[in-house]
């Protein structure tokens, strides 16, 4: 199965990580329908950074992804 969307939820003391493929139809979707809100960025592995309730815009690189980490 290929990783398509690729979120961490930063909430204090727990953080989790959510892989989702894209499936619409899979468990995973019926439970959290806003990962159908989540789509991917030019065709690329794509991760959201979601705290408090609210997610970053999408990025594609690594780089990109550990500046919001760190934040």
């Amino acid at each position: 199965m290929e990783v398509r969307i690729f979120m961490a939820f930063l909430a204090g003391v727990f953080d989790i990580l959510l892989l989702a493929d894209g499936n619409s139809e899979s468990s995973l979707y019926q439970m959290l329908p806003f990962l159908s809100t989540l789509v991917l960025k030019n065709g690329k592995a794509t991760a959201y950074v979601c705290q408090n309730y609210s997610c970053s815009l999408p990025v594609t690189s690594a780089s990109e992804l550990q500046t919001l980490l760190v934040k």
